[in-house]
């Protein structure tokens, strides 16, 4: 109701005087508001017109379906494999055991 509502004021801002009043009054109207979304939501256009000098200018409405979009799942992080990290001890005991099959 928003969008009809804003393009009725800016089509009533290029008309006379008197227009302008009768789109000012279709805004205050409680009824032809409640109409206008029985009409969408049922599916169906709603139109509202005004005329200015024998010319009739009209703001028409109608629903659009717009599939809602449905975000895509992210997956969950897995924690890493814990890898067991030798103490410093026994790193430094292989180094020297490696070393020592060298010389050998």
């Amino acid at each position: 109701m928003a969008w009809l509502h804003g393009r009725a004021v800016e089509l009533a801002e290029q008309l006379h005087p008197a227009c302008r009043r009768a789109v000012r009054a279709w805004r205050g109207d409680a009824g032809a508001g409640a109409e206008a979304v029985q009409r969408l939501l049922g599916g169906e256009r709603y139109r509202f017109s005004v005329g200015d000098d024998g010319v009739r200018y009209a703001v028409t409405a109608r629903p659009l379906y717009v599939p809602r979009a449905t975000p895509t799942p992210t997956p969950t992080p897995r924690p890493l494999p814990r890898t067991p990290h030798p103490p410093p001890a026994l790193l430094r005991s292989r180094r020297t055991a490696a070393a020592n099959r060298k010389e050998k």
